[in-house]
């Protein structure tokens, strides 16, 4: 079985953004973001990982990540509803670690990563007529207010009806925050 290049180049950036997502417990933010060429785009996110119990005797845990996402670019009309959750990924990429154990994976990856957080999660498109929904992946910047060396969003959409978007921008107005606790 032959692999396509979009196919390993996905699969890997899953493994990648499950270890950085979970870097922290949690994760917020919205606002505007500015990219380069001067668009306003609105946005708002939330991303939590929390430790469930998956069995009583031995006593073990497992890191479940969960969150949401609403993302509108008027210029390009893109305006979709993203979700994330770790149960929903393909394979068992995070099988038997906890929050604690993709932290100290996410710091030693901290070179590929950046200091940014990477979610991966599925989308429907606003309003859900405008066609399939697919896969997206945002990383996310917590460096303090404005635009210089500040808070940044990017957004690649992996699949469906925004196949191929893709924005970087800091974050004009709003926040982004970054939490270990």
């Amino acid at each position: 079985m032959q692999i396509s290049t979009k196919r390993f180049l996905l699969i890997t950036t899953i493994l990648v953004a499950v270890t950085g997502l979970s870097a922290c417990k949690k994760s917020s933010g919205g606002g505007v973001v500015e990219n380069a060429g001067g668009k306003k785009i609105t946005f708002g996110y939330q991303f939590q990982c929390e430790d469930e119990l998956v069995n009583v005797d031995p006593e073990q845990y497992q890191a479940h990540v969960t969150g949401q996402f609403q993302y509108k670019d008027r210029e390009d009309d893109v305006a979709l509803h993203g979700r994330i959750d770790s149960d929903n990924l393909e394979g068992a990429f995070i099988s038997g670690l906890t929050c604690k154990d993709l932290t100290d994976v996410s710091e030693q990856l901290q070179h590929i990563i950046g200091d940014g957080h990477i979610a991966v999660g599925t989308y429907t498109p606003q309003p859900k007529n405008r066609g399939l929904g697919g896969d997206f992946l945002l990383r996310v910047t917590d460096q303090g207010p404005g635009c210089i060396d500040g808070d940044q969003l990017s957004l690649l959409i992996l699949s469906g009806v925004y196949n191929g978007y893709e924005q970087v921008g800091c974050v004009e107005k709003g926040n982004i925050s970054i939490s270990s606790e």
